[in-house]
């Protein structure tokens, strides 16, 4: 019987380098339905990173020495050392505009 996938894993060598990926929970459509009142309120920035915080659900990304990056919902000031490439990979990744890997 298929089973809905809820998390999807997405490739992220792009931007964090060969081997590097992402887990995000998908949004549903009421979320997505609420996407403009929220970002009215919080700002489109603000918003972004609170869903990114809500969502990712796992990672492999490092800092430029190596250094394992903890997850955002542990420490939300790790999205503050983001580039902008990857931030905008994880709001991709988060409306589902990045490519899933294959299980």
């Amino acid at each position: 019987m298929a089973r809905r996938q809820l998390v999807q894993k997405h490739k992220s060598d792009s931007v964090q380098g060969d081997g590097s990926w992402v887990e995000m929970r998908k949004m549903t459509v009421a979320e997505m339905r609420k996407v403009e009142e929220h970002i009215d309120q919080e700002g489109n920035y603000e918003y972004s990173i609170r869903k990114i915080e809500e969502n990712l659900v796992k990672w492999n990304w490092a800092d430029e020495e190596g250094q394992e990056l903890p997850l955002p919902k542990n420490d939300p000031t790790v999205l503050d050392g983001l580039t902008a490439e990857e931030f905008n990979f994880l709001c991709r990744c988060l409306v589902g505009g990045e490519q899933a890997l294959k299980n």
